[in-house]
């Protein structure tokens, strides 16, 4: 997720919580800066003796209203009920990946409350997270195909939070989608006039909508920097607090707009050789209406991303 606020802040002091995590002294403590403001998570590079792993905290207690502050998150939440607070929940999340055969993903270590914060521990996986999927090569554009099609390959019959949260049925989606649209809108963007224009366009023939056949872990906020690559080859996927049971086409629709007609065409390929690609005509509006709400790539035109070109026909 990137979400575009002003100047980044500098990188915090370690906490002292660190120090009840590790069994033996802390010899170094480096903060992993994605790279952009607004990101909901504290995430430290540890190392001592005996181990070197990544530790992750949300950094953030919510707004006056208990959920979430920002536009992602607290869109997240409406929509399927995640909340990044709850990074305990990576643990039965990373089992559920492991199971569909999805990404390398790290082992939980240890987890731990400290400071009235949930913190966990993670194994530290090779690679580095990858700048961009255009000009990608070739074989990681291929291992990401494949590896989403596992993924989406396992089917569930409801919507809502992976990990024990709450769900709610497939056929309650698009209702909860559209009020989700019309919750964010009005209280991140109410003086949007492109948003309006697509949300009265949209919105009364969506309602509507015949609802999904089945869900599917996706990544609300897919991006390469979520994924670790070493060699041209996807080595793991690190960054998993916004994955949700959710129309496997979501993912899909922020594919197209992060490759290019080759890539697509090389991702594609790889997807179709082990599950049948969706189809997006249906769903490709409303869904990058709520992803250009989320910010999930930091875009602020939103009839410039509303009119992204097709890439899955």
């Amino acid at each position: 997720m990137i979400e575009p606020s002003g100047t980044r802040p500098a990188a915090p002091e370690p906490p002292a919580a660190l120090r009840a995590l590790f069994p033996q002294p802390i010899r170094s403590a480096a903060y992993l800066d994605p790279g952009y403001s607004g990101h909901a998570s504290d995430v430290w590079l540890v190392t001592t003796d005996s181990e070197e792993a990544v530790v992750r905290s949300h950094r953030g207690e919510g707004g006056s209203d208990g959920l979430p502050d920002g536009a992602f998150f607290w869109g997240c939440h409406r929509l399927c009920g995640i909340d990044p607070r709850r990074v305990f929940d990576l643990q039965p999340l990373h089992a559920l990946l492991r199971a569909c055969g999805g990404p390398p993903v790290p082992r939980v270590l240890r987890m731990a409350e400290v400071g009235g914060r949930q913190w966990v521990v993670l194994q530290r996986m090779p690679g580095a997270p990858i700048t961009s999927l255009v000009g990608a090569p070739d074989t990681l554009l291929a291992d990401l195909g494949g590896t989403l099609a596992r993924v989406h390959r396992v089917t569930h019959d409801c919507c809502g939070a992976p990990a024990g949260g709450p769900t709610y049925p497939l056929a309650a989606f698009p209702a909860r989608l559209a009020d989700t649209l019309r919750a964010v809108a009005a209280r991140f963007r109410p003086d949007d006039v492109a948003v309006r224009r697509w949300l009265a366009h949209l919105l009364p023939s969506w309602r509507a909508e015949e609802p999904p056949g089945a869900a599917s872990l996706v990544m609300m906020d897919l991006d390469g920097g979520q994924f670790l690559a070493q060699g041209g080859r996807l080595t793991a996927v690190v960054d998993t607090e916004a994955y949700v049971l959710a129309p496997r086409e979501l993912d899909f629709t922020a594919l197209e707009c992060l490759l290019d007609p080759r890539g697509a065409a090389v991702f594609a390929a790889a997807y179709a050789a082990v599950h049948p690609l969706p189809r997006l005509g249906p769903v490709r509006l409303p869904y990058r209406l709520l992803l250009f709400l989320l910010e999930v790539q930091g875009e602020d035109d939103c009839d410039r991303w509303m009119r992204h070109p097709v890439r899955f026909p």
